[in-house]
């Protein structure tokens, strides 16, 4: 389970330069304004139809984790797929598979399976924040299932067993959302990276005001 420890290679040693020489109260501005920027534009499922629907994360930590995880999952994604590169022709067929055999552990509602004229959203886009951390699972799994076992079906199987087993205690019949992620989230991810990056070096300066003050109290 290595893999479970991805991280997400993004640099971004050019913006801790631009802030490293910020006041607090620049950080803050700063901070503000990532904030303010912190719009999605999800596809929003509705009756029949589906239409945009921009909604700001800054204070809501689940969509928040949801793009974190979502980033991550398209890194096991990536794996997986060179790792089927060895003997797979059709990756749609195979993905399919992996897909539609996780689904049938699942409760899903009518509109994840829904086909969206114009629109083609990767089924990782459908799940909320506890589906898309039970996929993310499913998948480290596989990946470590198809260097162990020569039998796709098998290792697929393997993998889903280990991972249901594993999450046994969440509520299978909850993963999805209405809200669809957009294919491309790199934009918000980075936002948020700057978000955390600022608010990491707030409370560095804010600790060192701290010991500051107690050193002159002493």
């Amino acid at each position: 389970m290595e893999k479970d420890k991805l991280t997400v290679a993004i640099n971004m040693q050019d913006y801790k330069n631009k802030i490293k020489d910020y006041d607090f109260a620049k950080l803050e501005k700063e901070k503000q304004k990532i904030e303010d920027s912190l719009n999605v534009n999800y596809i929003q499922m509705g009756v029949g139809m589906y239409f945009s629907n921009k909604k700001n994360i800054a204070n809501d930590p689940d969509e928040k984790n949801r793009i974190y995880v979502r980033k991550k999952v398209s890194i096991v994604v990536k794996i997986i797929s060179g790792q089927l590169s060895k003997t797979a022709v059709d990756f749609a067929s195979y993905w399919k598979y992996i897909n539609d055999e996780f689904l049938k552990t699942t409760s899903d509602p009518d509109y994840v399976s829904a086909k969206l004229q114009g629109k083609n959203v990767p089924f990782a886009d459908k799940l909320n924040l506890q589906g898309l951390v039970a996929y993310k699972r499913y998948l480290i799994l596989l990946s470590d299932s198809l260097e162990k076992i020569p039998f796709f079906k098998m290792a697929v199987q393997v993998a889903l067993d280990a991972e249901c087993d594993a999450d046994r205690d969440m509520h299978r019949e909850n993963f999805y959302t209405r809200s669809f992620l957009p294919n491309d989230i790199d934009a918000i991810f980075k936002k948020l990276m700057k978000d955390k990056i600022v608010s990491e070096r707030m409370k560095e300066l804010g600790n060192t005001k701290i010991a500051d003050k107690e050193e002159l109290n002493k």
